[in-house]
């Protein structure tokens, strides 16, 4: 379920990416597949590390993964900020 989670919320992105102009209908699908594989990943996460991760150390762990979620999917965004000022 988690890997079904991250491959949604890749696919989400590079249908944002490569939405044409006035796409509206897959800017639309983008976000709510977007949404759905972010609810299914971050409670498969959250309950992974409370099952798995000593108490003293869940925050670290926690703000860790964070981290290396958003420098993973950042790229997407800045790419289609660059492909939206080229035209």
């Amino acid at each position: 379920m988690l890997i079904l989670g991250f491959a949604g919320f890749t696919i989400s992105q590079l249908v944002l990416v490569t939405v044409p102009e006035n796409g509206y209908g897959l800017l639309l699908l983008s976000g709510l597949l977007e949404a759905c594989s972010l609810a299914t990943t971050n409670l498969l996460v959250d309950q992974m590390l409370v099952l798995t991760i000593d108490p003293k150390e869940r925050a670290r762990i926690q703000s860790i993964l964070c981290v290396g979620i958003i420098l993973i999917t950042v790229p997407f965004g800045w790419i289609a900020g660059i492909l939206s000022g080229l035209d």
